[in-house]
């Protein structure tokens, strides 16, 4: 079918029918070395910056200071930067999950509690099930922030 319909000239845009028939594409490097130029300027930028000079004197530092190869400098460098980084964020993560996991049993027996509030106020306000629903979801969500977040504001 493919066949068929490169020989009709009807189905195929003008310049595909072109290309088909009299000439084809030649490769263009100009896009290529443009986004090579572009990138480059990227990355010059990027080398440039203080934080990488910072890093780079500070490997320097440390292979004039322990006379280590330079590969064992880069493996001691990155040791060094990734544990003092990623150890005090591991440990604050493991702090704020604990918290988590300690308001959600509270939160469990308020929204129990909040439920058999919710179900006394439908009978003495006369609430249909849409107010019901938006008033237990905003009494969860302020019991919720008043326990996680104790400082915050309502």
């Amino acid at each position: 079918m493919y066949s068929v319909l490169l020989r009709r000239g009807i189905y195929l845009p003008p310049h595909f029918r072109r290309l088909t028939q009299t000439e084809r594409r030649k490769f263009s490097l100009n896009t290529v070395t443009d986004a090579l130029r572009v990138q480059s300027g990227i990355f010059r930028i990027i080398s440039e910056s203080t934080p990488v000079e910072y890093l780079q004197k500070f490997v320097i530092n440390v292979h004039d200071t322990t006379g280590l190869p330079w590969w064992a400098t880069i493996v001691c460098t990155t040791v060094f930067l990734r544990s003092t980084i990623t150890v005090p964020l591991a440990l604050y993560q493991h702090y704020i999950l604990a918290k988590v996991h300690n308001t959600q049993k509270e939160l469990i027996e308020i929204s129990k509690e909040l439920k058999k509030e919710v179900a006394v106020a439908i009978k003495l306000y006369d609430w249909d099930e849409k107010t019901a629903k938006y008033n237990y979801k905003r009494s969860v969500y302020l019991s919720l922030t008043s326990i996680a977040l104790p400082l915050s504001t309502v």
